[in-house]
């Protein structure tokens, strides 16, 4: 069931995919960052203030997200005894904070 999630696999897939999935982030990254903070219009009362929303809301969702992820990986691994994905788990932790 998890032949897919073997580390020589994942090692594999990660070297093929790792340059598109950074030239994607790069051009959706500098998309959103400009029109989130050049062209959004400005708020009536807080002004420009209201723009840093654009940032914080998705990075506390994108948090919410990796600790529920580490929640759902650890149950995994608990329940199927399989090692990659705690190691997974272990290396989303630090990016969630």
């Amino acid at each position: 069931m998890f032949k897919l999630f073997e580390p020589n696999k994942i090692f594999s897939i990660n070297l093929r995919i790792t340059k598109y999935i950074l030239f994607l982030f790069i051009i959706v990254l500098s998309i959103g960052l400009v029109e989130a903070l050049f062209l959004s219009p400005e708020d009536y009362i807080q002004s420009h203030s209201v723009r840093i929303m654009y940032v914080h809301v998705p990075s506390a969702w994108i948090a919410l997200g990796i600790f529920s992820l580490i929640a759902l990986l650890s149950v995994i691994s608990f329940i199927f005894k399989n090692k990659n994905f705690s190691i997974i788990a272990k290396s989303l932790a630090p990016s969630g904070f």
